[in-house]
């Protein structure tokens, strides 16, 4: 389970996404099923920082720039590597894929900027 931050320009907010997964050497993705105020905030400001505390290690933020996955052949990826628990809770993919490209990892004192 991750948090995710964003904010719209006039407020900001913060949701657990349970479907947080990397992506590729550069990216994160999930699956976006509630389709509120995390997918508006992302449609108005791209901007995001994720938050994840693997268990035994020191939490971790990521944060980049968001993009809407709306339709194709990436969505359907996005959501065929989406966890089996989340998949039924949108089983009729309604959803959106949601990828965050990575422009800077920290944990702990450390920052890495890619």
């Amino acid at each position: 389970m991750c948090v995710i931050a964003t904010s719209d320009g006039t407020d900001v907010d913060l949701a657990l996404k349970g479907s947080m997964m990397v992506w590729d050497a550069d990216h994160l993705a999930y699956w976006e099923r509630a389709m509120n105020e995390t997918l508006g905030a992302i449609r108005a400001n791209p901007r995001v920082a994720v938050l994840v505390r693997p268990k035994g290690v020191s939490p971790m933020r990521f944060y980049g720039s968001a993009s809407v996955v709306e339709q194709g052949d990436e969505r359907e990826a996005i959501y065929a590597r989406v966890i089996p628990e989340e998949q039924a809770r949108d089983a009729d993919k309604k959803g959106v894929g949601v990828l965050i490209r990575v422009d800077r990892i920290r944990q702990g004192p450390n920052s890495v900027t890619r």
